[in-house]
């Protein structure tokens, strides 16, 4: 089956050095269309899952005019605060797909923490739960930054809608069959009026698992 590793983009691989090559090899090795190859029998490449890993799919594809389709089970965005720390690999990236600024602006450093003895009260040491690395002109970026996981997902899908892209809430892979040329999708929605389930198939050139350990892909 004609699949893409999800973990070439895990936003959490602090360790990940050159990562636009990393999606660029991805692409050619996959033979991705592009906008200059594009025709009318291209079928969009399916994303499975609108987390950060999605969300920064999604847009690498659009930056380079290929057509996606982003699908996310949820029937709501996230509001939680997990998965706090934007690496500093990561912040490169981030700042190739364009959101940096808004992710700055909505995050803060690493906080100071304090330990204390059992009564308490007693302080026992200070420190800085993330410290800095040292100045290296290979790294721009010396330090992480704490963001909620939802105000990182809202950055990033404002910039997906900025290069032609959305999410489609509510909707879910059904069961995938792998074709000669592409991958069939069945994908269930749920009609937002009345709340009834409906299943289409399509015919996709690549699917993106991008949906988690437990998810359907």
């Amino acid at each position: 089956m004609e699949w893409i590793d999800c973990i070439m983009i895990s936003m959490h691989l602090g360790t990940c050095r050159g990562f636009k090559g990393i999606v660029v090899k991805a692409a050619q090795y996959c033979d991705f269309p592009t906008s200059s190859s594009m025709n009318n029998e291209v079928h969009p490449i399916l994303i499975i899952g609108a987390g950060p890993v999605g969300l920064t799919m999604a847009i690498l594809l659009r930056m380079q005019g290929i057509p996606i389709r982003l699908i996310e089970t949820k029937t709501e965005y996230t509001t939680s605060s997990r998965g706090t720390a934007a690496q500093i690999r990561e912040l490169e990236l981030l700042s190739f797909i364009g959101v940096l600024d808004e992710v700055i602006e909505h995050s803060t450093e690493p906080y100071n923490m304090r330990l204390y003895s059992s009564d308490g009260i007693t302080p026992l040491k200070d420190f800085q739960w993330s410290s800095s690395i040292d100045n290296d002109p290979t790294v721009p970026y010396t330090t992480l930054r704490t963001i909620s996981q939802a105000d990182l997902e809202a950055a990033l899908r404002a910039r997906l809608h900025s290069v032609g892209g959305k999410v489609e809430l509510s909707t879910s892979l059904v069961n995938l069959v792998q074709l000669d040329n592409g991958v069939e999708a069945e994908i269930s929605y749920t009609n937002g009026l009345d709340g009834e389930h409906t299943s289409t198939t399509s015919v996709f050139s690549f699917v993106v698992a991008a949906d988690g350990a437990k998810g359907k892909s």
